[in-house]
């Protein structure tokens, strides 16, 4: 048992979705999927969040890069996503 990352290029929303999850694709051509390996669980309630820093309004990111990965370039990346938003006619800087 432990923790392993997936990432995936498609967008997937309810558990059946992610089942079908290509794994691993053998040298015959056929595909070990996430259902075959790992018990899938749609767990997901949609609840109102009201996240807060300092009693303002935020939003928490969380970052993780690849091991290979230059994390100074991560973090121009990164640093080129932030843009001043709104929420709930207040503004978030």
């Amino acid at each position: 048992s432990g923790e392993i990352l997936l990432r995936t290029n498609q967008k997937r929303q309810s558990g059946e979705e992610f089942e079908s999850i290509t794994v691993r694709t053998r040298a015959d051509g056929s595909a070990i999927t996430l259902a075959d390996v790992a018990t899938i669980r749609d767990d997901f309630v949609r609840e109102k969040l009201t996240n807060l820093y300092n009693g303002r309004p935020a939003v928490f990111v969380r970052v993780s890069r690849a091991e290979a990965e230059d994390v100074l370039a991560v973090k121009e990346s990164v640093d080129g996503l932030h843009t001043p938003c709104r929420h709930r006619d207040r503004r978030i800087a």
